[in-house]
């Protein structure tokens, strides 16, 4: 599973989620200029908005999932994470969907709170134990790296796995104290929007940075595979090491200078060049 996987469905339901809040704006802000009675209507827009936010989070998910399976081996903790992330995506489109059943959003809030709640409580949970993973197996990798230049990297790593965690952690308690506290103003819906496009972004710009990194780790350490060896095998230089044998030799050039001296104190000097 690698970001040939990722990569297209990222960038589709970005495509997708970007023109259903084209369909937003159109239906209340152009459409619906000046008629207060449409704001109480949820568009199929909206709707399918959240399904393809759930989605895009899911697939965030799935990827984060996909990589702790592989630094921990542990199936329980992936299994844990993936079974809280399948679920709040299903609060997700139930709620989704009895919204476009329900032709009031005060009827369906009065309803139905409790689903969106639930699917709130589940995504904070999701991602407060998916960058705590992260961060606790990047540090344990670290701690068993020997090598100075890659723990640069894994530095690097996990500081960038804690700001985008930290970031959408924020984003959800952010949405879920607004539903809370605020549910008949619809700003949770409106910081819905940006959380779909801060996942999609953030799983994209993951990927590219695993590549930059990957570059930068074959550079340091790509090593001559040329060698002088002894008759038994072993390196000259020692163990573990490899010295670079030039395939084109130059020629060499010898100066000679001979001094001849004399009984009768007569000095002869001549000059060989090879």
């Amino acid at each position: 599973m690698n970001s040939t996987f990722f990569t297209p469905f990222a960038r589709i339901l970005d495509l997708i989620h970007t023109a259903l809040l084209w369909e937003v704006i159109w239906f209340y802000m152009v459409k619906g200029f000046g008629d207060r009675s449409k704001l109480r209507l949820p568009h199929f827009s909206i709707s399918a908005s959240c399904m393809v936010t759930a989605l895009i989070m899911f697939i965030t998910h799935l990827f984060y999932v996909y990589r702790i399976f592989r630094l921990s081996k542990k199936y329980w903790l992936s299994a844990l994470i993936l079974f809280l992330a399948s679920v709040s995506i299903a609060m997700s489109f139930i709620a989704a969907s009895l919204m476009l059943l329900h032709h009031n959003f005060i009827v369906f809030y009065s309803k139905f709170a409790w689903i969106i709640s639930t699917a709130f409580a589940l995504a904070c949970a999701t991602e407060g134990l998916k960058t705590f993973s992260m961060f606790v197996l990047l540090r344990k990798s670290r701690q068993r790296s020997e090598t100075g230049r890659l723990n640069n990297v894994i530095d690097l790593l996990i500081l960038y796995t804690f700001q985008m965690g930290f970031l959408a952690e924020c984003f959800v308690i952010v949405t879920l104290i607004c539903w809370i506290v605020l549910p008949n103003k619809l700003i949770f819906t409106g910081i819905g929007f940006v959380i779909a496009k801060f996942y999609a972004n953030s799983l994209l710009a993951t990927l590219n940075v695993r590549y930059h990194l990957r570059d930068a780790q074959n550079d340091i350490y790509e090593w001559p595979t040329k060698m002088i060896s002894t008759p038994k095998g072993d390196n000259v230089s020692g163990v573990g090491q490899e010295t670079p044998l030039d395939s084109h030799p130059r020629p060499v050039e010898i100066n000679v200078h001979c001094k001849v001296e004399s009984d009768d104190k007569e000095d002869t000097s001549s000059s060989s060049h090879t």
